[in-house]
């Protein structure tokens, strides 16, 4: 993609490929699915996806909906660890132990997220 050298498989094929090797990864052994038979057809979807956007055509996923629910769960994941610090230092917790380590790596650690 890059390089812009790109096969040129559109998105509709990209995730036809997806699901066919999603059900044929039900009959694979488990270790062999998560690891052979879904990046292949994982990493064609993406990239079909990003060729697309960088072409200027719209797909699904660029939508505002679809823009607002990759943001909150980010949002969320960035700031939880220093809720739930915060949560047990207001509550009386020794931070140290809650986090299985000494204090003085649990707060940069969260602040750090």
């Amino acid at each position: 993609m890059n390089s812009g050298r790109w096969i040129g498989l559109p998105v509709r094929w990209a995730a036809l490929l997806t699901i066919v090797g999603y059900v044929a990864g039900l009959f694979a052994p488990m270790l062999f699915m998560a690891s052979a038979v879904a990046a292949v057809q994982l990493g064609l979807l993406v990239a079909a996806l990003a060729a697309a956007g960088a072409a200027g055509r719209s797909t699904m996923l660029a939508g505002r909906a679809m823009r607002f629910l990759g943001d909150t769960p980010f949002a969320f994941y960035l700031v939880h660890d220093l809720v739930l610090i915060m949560l047990l230092v207001g509550l009386g917790a020794d931070v140290g132990q809650a986090c299985g380590r000494a204090p003085c790596w649990c707060w940069p650690a969260s602040l750090s997220a």
